[in-house]
């Protein structure tokens, strides 16, 4: 799926059928989550939020701990956002998102980011303003009006969706993003 691409009116599995348990387990190693024997969580000090491994959340610390020092430091917050973010703790993570677009408003895959934060929390209007503010920023931007679209079909705004996804249909060179978007107005169609 293509950066920016982000926000979808169905959910999607992790699991699929032969994945191995030993893959997910390495592919959860490499983002910093430890897993136990099957059905076991890994105690760290943050169990209330799952089985994150200590390393994951010294990291974490440690990043809080540059900001503390180093509030301008934007590497460090879009880190430490995303780092929360992959934690489930999204409210937090969108907190470090608006004070980064604070301080560099080109980076357009964050705009992408918060918006997949409020959408993750259920703040449909927030996500909205901020792929409008995207559009502000780069008019015709193809994901932004997805996004919309689905965003609009979670608020139950059917007709904001078609304009988005029509949109989407009309203006995208990204011939995929043109079939999410004509696959949109079809599940669309479908449930009216």
């Amino acid at each position: 799926m293509k950066n920016g691409a982000i926000i979808g009116s169905s959910v999607v599995l992790m699991l699929s059928v032969g994945f191995a348990w030993g893959a997910w387990q390495s592919v959860r190693g490499e983002a910093g989550v430890a897993d136990g024997p099957l059905g076991q969580a890994v105690q760290t000090p943050h169990t209330d939020l799952g089985p994150v491994s200590g390393e994951y959340w010294a990291r974490v610390d440690s990043l809080q701990t540059v900001l503390s020092e180093r509030p301008e430091d934007n590497g460090a917050r879009l880190v430490l956002a995303r780092q929360l973010h992959d934690a489930h703790r999204v409210d937090e993570a969108a907190e470090h998102y608006r004070e980064y677009l604070k301080r560099d408003t080109e980076d357009k895959q964050v705009y992408f980011d918060l918006a997949k934060a409020y959408s993750a929390l259920g703040n449909w209007s927030e996500a909205a303003r901020t792929m409008e503010d995207l559009l502000t920023r780069w008019p015709g931007e193809a994901s932004a009006m997805y996004n919309l679209g689905a965003i609009e079909a979670n608020r139950g705004r059917t007709i904001d969706a078609l304009h988005w996804w029509e949109r989407v249909r009309a203006e995208a060179d990204d011939e995929h993003l043109v079939a999410q978007a004509g696959n949109a107005l079809q599940r669309l169609a479908g449930d009216e």
